[in-house]
């Protein structure tokens, strides 16, 4: 088979293809191991490559020598009785997967519909709004699985902040909230299940509450972009603009307007 010098490559294999058009997983094995170069690597699977999940490691150690960033999701419906959670995590609780290359996976449950994938998800990553129950292998821990997601989007309120429990973010760059209000305590949620000084971008909604804004600013030690609402911005005292141009190298109103902060005095 002649292949391309390929160093990234995506295949979605989820598509509704006829069954004699269908990729099959000695087919998919024989395109990876003529691709020895490739440095990223992303695959979207459906049941009927299942099977790979327990040649995963194998294949990678033995045929991609060079890979550095690999992410899967597997789409699953109606798994057999006998085939549960813990089994499907079991392939990734060696030291290839959680101390080699660091590569985290967790499996989502709800219903009939299961997803077994690494973190950060392909898809909408970075938004944490789920009602699936969620598991992680035993060998894992809640500090080490999340390391490598670098965005999150809560949606605050009383119950998202519950689901957080079981997780810690520890090398967060983007956070999106969709609105600081009075009701809960922000800085004191949110410490509780991420890091906040690795923060660099803020994007806010337009419901904020001025002295839990205050109390933010004073726990993101290294942020220096925001995201805000004109008018809210408008509306913030003279001692809040001070901290916001001692801070930030850009700000951003929702309109895209791109604001010179040396001009906020």
């Amino acid at each position: 088979m002649l292949v391309p010098d390929l160093r990234h490559l995506t295949l979605d294999l989820t598509s509704h293809m006829s069954d004699e058009d269908q990729i099959g997983l000695e087919q998919l094995k024989i395109l990876l191991k003529q691709l020895p170069q490739l440095t990223e690597l992303t695959l979207k699977c459906n049941q009927q490559l299942m099977p790979l999940i327990n040649d995963l490691e194998y294949l990678i150690s033995d045929s991609l020598p060079l890979l550095r960033k690999f992410q899967f999701l597997f789409n699953l419906k109606d798994l057999p009785a006998t085939l549960s959670v813990d089994d499907l995590l079991r392939p990734f609780e060696s030291d290839f997967w959680l101390k080699q290359k660091r590569w985290f996976v967790r499996c989502d449950s709800e219903n009939h519909d299961t997803q077994l994938y690494t973190i950060p998800l392909i898809e909408h990553e970075s938004i944490i709004n789920r009602t699936a129950t969620t598991f992680i292998s035993k060998a894992t821990s809640t500090f080490d699985c999340y390391v490598n997601i670098k965005s999150l989007d809560i949606p605050l309120n009383n119950v998202i902040i519950q689901s957080f429990q079981d997780r810690y973010y520890s090398n967060i760059d983007t956070l999106s909230l969709s609105s600081i209000g009075k009701e809960i305590s922000i800085v004191d949620e949110l410490n509780r299940f991420m890091n906040l000084t690795t923060v660099q971008y803020l994007m806010i909604g337009d419901d904020i509450d001025t002295e839990q804004f205050r109390q933010l600013l004073a726990s993101l030690s290294h942020m220096n972009s925001l995201t805000i609402d004109f008018k809210q911005l408008a509306s913030f005292p003279d001692d809040l603009f001070f901290i916001l141009n001692r801070m930030l190298k850009q700000l951003n109103t929702f309109e895209d307007t791109v604001i010179d902060v040396s001009k906020l005095e």
